[in-house]
Parts: structure tokens; sequence; C-alpha cells
């Protein structure tokens, strides 16, 4: 079923997985503009980077594993990170988990051993030309535990020769910029920052074209059509996961139909198949999304989309 999906298509691998995937990253618009401060940061030693979203989707996760992806290219075995995904450890444990990214070594009980250990492979990293970074994703969770903002914030004391050893990336939703601002001595050691914001109409076309090119799609075919991916665009209000999400079940409902291209009607149905169905197995009459469609089968929904200017 999945391989005659994507030749249907002509498609060589799906373009519209949710997981993050850096192969699949659409980098153009601001995620170039912030993809390029991140690398800045790493590659002069800039110590700490904000990274922060005006909402949850919006490609964090898939920037950074982006970096890490280009990072390992460049410098090989001499670039050592340490990814936290899970910031809901105690201080030592974090500080145990970081230790054993930079070091490559099973992290000690102390975290005064893990510190120095630490310290040692940052010094001999730096002076054969490599880097280091500590990249915490989902920080916002961090909000309420300053202990733990406070223990990453300690470890840029890490210098050598006047340069920081290790560069620290905080990324997370828009709280956590409001958190660290209130944290001057943590704040004024993130030079490097940048806000994600939903995408425009314009960058959703590019996210969704970028996205089949990566998957194999080659000549001038349109599988969306341009009212289609308006109306994708207007229900997930610039959100690519969201985008992703309709594209993909869209595009499984265009191939049971042999739809030629993506329309209208093909994205109200995926509109209309990820919102569910009621207890009683009838259609709903609104749709749960973000911006609360009416059904997309009616017209009602039309006049919506009138009105809105698709």
């Amino acid at each position: 079923m999945n391989q005659e999906y994507l030749t249907y298509w002509g498609l060589e691998r799906s373009p519209f997985q949710l997981a993050p995937d850096e192969d699949m990253m659409y980098l153009g618009g601001q995620y170039y503009e912030c993809f390029e401060r991140l690398t800045y940061a790493v590659n002069t030693n800039k110590g700490g980077v904000l990274l922060v979203s005006e909402e949850a989707g919006l490609g964090k996760t898939t920037l950074l594993l982006k970096l890490m992806s280009e990072l390992s290219e460049e410098y090989g075995d001499l670039y050592r990170y340490s990814f936290l995904d899970h910031p809901t450890l105690t201080t030592a444990q974090v500080v145990a988990h970081i230790a054993a990214g930079i070091t490559g070594m099973r992290a000690e009980d102390d975290k005064f051993k893990n510190l120095l250990a630490m310290k040692e492979a940052l010094i001999s990293l730096k002076k054969s030309g490599g880097k280091a970074t500590v990249i915490v994703d989902e920080a916002h969770m961090l909000c309420d535990r300053k202990e733990v903002l406070q223990e990453l914030r300690m470890l840029l004391n890490l210098t050598h020769d006047r340069q920081y050893l290790i560069t620290v990336i905080l990324s997370g939703q828009r709280p956590l910029w409001d958190t660290v601002k209130l944290i001057p001595e943590f704040w004024q050691r993130l030079p490097v920052k940048y806000y994600l914001v939903p995408l425009g109409i314009d960058e959703a076309t590019a996210l969704i074209s970028s996205r089949l090119d990566k998957a194999g799609l080659e000549g001038d075919q349109e599988v969306f059509s341009q009212e289609a991916i308006q109306i994708i665009h207007r229900y997930s209000q610039g959100l690519p996961r969201t985008m992703v999400a309709l594209a993909d079940v869209a595009l499984l409902i265009g191939y049971s139909y042999q739809a030629r291209k993506i329309g209208f009607k093909e994205v109200s149905k995926a509109i209309h198949a990820i919102s569910g169905k009621d207890d009683r197995g009838g259609a709903l009459p609104y749709v749960g999304g973000p911006t609360g469609l009416p059904h997309p089968e009616t017209s009602i929904f039309r006049g919506f989309l009138r009105r809105i200017g698709v």
C-alpha cells in the first residue's frame, strides 16, 4: 500500500512524516536565518543561544537535529554534544547526562568529578580544533526550575584562553523567553537569540514544495493546487507540524480517489479525517482544529473561505 501510494504520486519516500527529520527540512525563510545564527554561534564560540518559538510545532527540534548533523559532518570525531530532550532531571542528573555526552565516558555519581572531567575533555577538544554543544530541547519545562537553569548557566564558566569551551543552546516555547529574561546574568550570556513565528502563505507553499522535491518528485508536476495550500495554511495557522499532518492525509485521500492533484475536495476530507467523528458515528458539525473551521463539505465552509480570502 505504502509503495503504491508513493509510486502514484511519483515519490521515492514519504514527504510528510511527523517525526523530526533533518533531511526533509525546509531551510528557507526564517529557518535559513535561524540556522545561520546557530552555526555562527557554535563556530565563533559565542557561548549561549536562545531559540524560542511562538507556538509548538514550528520546527525547533528539526533545526537542532540539522545543526548537529552539519557539525558532525564538518568536525567529525572532534564534535561532541549532549542533547537533553527530557529536562525534568535533577541538577545532578543533568550534569551527569551532559558530562557523559561530552567526555564519551560513563558519568560519575559525584557532580564535582563530572564537571572536572568535562572541563578536561573540553580543553583537550579545543586544542584539537573541535567544538562542543549542550542542547536543551523543551527547555520551557525548566521555567519553574530555576536551579537547573542556573546550573546550565554555570557551564558557561568553563573557559580557556579567554574563550568559551562549550555552546549552550536553550530551545523552547514562548514562556522560556520571559523566564530567562528575568535572570539577567544568564540572559546576557545568550548573545545569539532567535524567535520563530508561524509561517506565512509563501513559506507554507515553499515548505510543501521543498518536501515533495526532497521526496523525489521530478518535473513540474503540481501535486497540491494553490487553493489546497491556502486551505492547509489557514487551517494550520502557519504551524508546520499541522501542515505536514494535513498534507499527508490529503495525499492518501487523493490516492484512494485516484485524484490527479490535491484540491479543495481532498483537503476538506483530510480536515474531516483528522478531526474525527462524534460518538454516534456522524460527521462533526465543526472541525476540531485550531481555527474551529466549519465542516469542510458544507456551503458554510466555502463561505468561510471566501470571507478569509481563500
